[in-house]
């Protein structure tokens, strides 16, 4: 899941991985956590560029086991820069 929320400055996001067994929750086989929560970050950040753009802030944290595996694999990740910050 990705809840995305206005800020002061741009959108606030944070994205998680619900389920640990996605092809419990009916994803397809060939399919990982990881790869369910990379496409709902690409649909999050066009949907955010389509509204005008901004920055977005993710909420994340040093021992996070699936947020920057799926940010690799986003293009746009690479072409703008993402603030990852660790809330105290």
């Amino acid at each position: 899941m990705v809840l995305v929320f206005p800020a002061e400055v741009g959108w606030e996001v944070v994205a998680e991985t619900v389920v640990r067994d996605v092809a419990a929750a009916g994803v397809p086989p060939q399919l990982t956590g990881v790869d369910v929560l990379r496409g709902a970050l690409a649909r999050t950040i066009a949907e955010v560029a389509g509204r005008g753009g901004g920055l977005l802030e993710l909420d994340g944290h040093v021992d996070d086991p699936h947020l920057q595996s799926a940010l690799d694999g986003l293009p746009l990740a690479q072409l703008r820069p993402l603030l990852l910050v660790q809330a105290p």
